[in-house]
């Protein structure tokens, strides 16, 4: 009989690692800008899964790893394209739950519980889970990198935008400051703005940006509207170049009118997603703002990342190819290893089984020891250790004494004991019996050998009536 789960040991301690990794993967995925794919790396924490003793757990895992990534969703700086973040958060969850899929019909396919011990199970598994390790890293390292270096752009960008929009509105004030105090304009603002901004426009007219969507703008508050007179590439507004004040668009604009300096991420003029600085002019009462469509600091990022993601798969297959290659042989010598105890323990002329030290149950038996005691496999299932020793002196009473020292940590060496037949024949068995402990140092299992010596005890016991 196959050996049911003895992992359960274990089971603790891969929910922990499970918690922290999910909690390490949250905290990461809330650090980076929402078009990043930070919900990829859960992926790693469904491969914990192959560890767990049920295949349900990994659904669960799945389950976590996919209320996390909505949770991201809603938590992550709203510094994105909406498209993008949806993608990503999409894809994520897609390779979520085929790779839970996946691992569950893996664990499906192996005879887990009828044929192999524990100890096997984690030997087969290692080619596989290191194969898996080496997918994880290579996934979690790239994207790191990735976001560090997108991180990194995203600030330059912004120190950037903040000298440019602070020097040009300096520049601006003081120019208009100038033709305000010049005999000609008498003070007259309008008039003097006009002469201000004239050159300006002038001179950028035929500048070539290395920006496609980088720009500054110039815009002044007329009523309810905000007028622009400087946009789109530096190139003069026309007169229905505006937008109403609330209509939620030239978020970055609005603040600067409002007298607020700063920087953010939102909707120009256009609706587009920009990473803007504005400052204010107060002697000019317009306000300028310093602009880069979001799109363009992710486009080499997003080709960065396709890139490292077809190098990093490219490099696993060929490292899993290789790996197979030196692993099969090692992993058939294990199989062969493995088929060759189940002949010898199954086709024992002895009886062998072994028993849980906590409940009693039997865990695994072979051959001999149903035919010493007339059950099959699926009835021995059903009944506890102790309920197969004989209701007699050196029955029940004795086995409990026997096991309660087996508890202790002894051996049990050739104990005579009586146990109970299917049909209710009474046998004399002799016990030997050793504890098994797991890798928390606990007695998990207790493996006994039983030999039929009911002939020799009847044997004994007409020696006398024959003297």
């Amino acid at each position: 009989m196959a050996l049911t789960d003895s992992a359960n040991g274990i089971l603790p301690r891969l929910l922990l690692i499970s918690a922290v990794l999910a909690a390490l993967i949250f905290a990461v995925d809330l650090s980076l800008p929402m078009g990043i794919a930070g919900g990829v790396p859960y992926v790693a924490l469904v491969l914990l899964g192959i560890w767990f003793p049920r295949r349900w757990h990994l659904f669960a895992l799945a389950a976590l790893g996919s209320v996390l990534i909505v949770l991201g969703f809603f938590l992550s700086p709203a510094d994105s394209i909406p498209w993008v973040v949806l993608t990503n958060r999409g894809l994520a969850l897609f390779a979520i739950w085929v790779t839970a899929f996946l691992l569950a019909y893996y664990k499906m396919a192996l005879p887990v519980l009828q044929q192999v011990t524990w100890r096997e199970i984690k030997d087969y598994h290692r080619p596989l889970a290191l194969v898996l390790i080496m997918s994880v890293v290579a996934t979690v390292v790239g994207g790191l990198a990735v976001g560090i270096l997108y991180q990194t752009a995203f600030n330059q960008q912004r120190v950037r935008l903040i000298e440019i929009a602070q020097s040009q509105a300096r520049l601006v004030g003081a120019i208009v400051h100038h033709e305000i105090n010049e005999e000609e304009h008498e003070g007259n603002i309008s008039s003097a703005i006009q002469d201000a901004l004239g050159p300006i426009i002038a001179a950028h007219e035929n500048y070539v940006s290395q920006s496609k969507t980088g720009e500054f703008t110039i815009a002044e508050l007329k009523g309810d509207e905000i007028s622009f007179l400087l946009h789109h590439n530096s190139k003069a507004a026309e007169g229905s170049n505006s937008v109403p004040l609330r209509s939620g668009l030239a978020e970055p604009m609005r603040r600067a009118l409002a007298g607020q300096s700063g920087t953010l991420v939102g909707l120009d003029y256009r609706g587009e997603t920009v990473l803007a600085a504005f400052e204010p002019m107060p002697t000019a009462k317009m306000g300028l703002v310093a602009k880069i469509d979001m799109a363009e600091i992710r486009a080499p990022f997003i080709m960065a990342g396709g890139v490292v993601t077809i190098g990093a798969v490219i490099a696993i297959l060929v490292g899993a190819l290789f790996f197979s290659q030196i692993t099969n042989p090692m992993i058939e010598q294990i199989s062969e290893s493995g088929e060759r105890f189940r002949d010898l323990y199954e086709n024992a002329p002895v009886a062998y089984a072994s028993f849980s030290a906590g409940d009693g149950d039997l865990l695994r038996t072979n051959a001999a020891f149903t035919e010493m005691l007339g059950y099959g496999e699926a009835e021995l299932v059903q009944i506890k250790a102790f309920d197969l020793f004989a209701d007699t002196p050196e029955g029940l009473p004795k086995a409990a004494r026997l096991f309660k020292k087996l508890h202790s940590g002894s051996k049990i060496q050739g104990e005579e004991l009586q146990m109970t037949r299917k049909d209710g024949a009474l046998i004399w068995v002799n016990l030997r019996a050793v504890p098994v402990t797991g890798e928390d140092s606990n007695i998990r299992i207790n493996r006994s050998t039983l030999i039929d010596i009911t002939e020799k005890k009847l044997a004994e016991e007409k020696k006398p009536a024959q003297i």
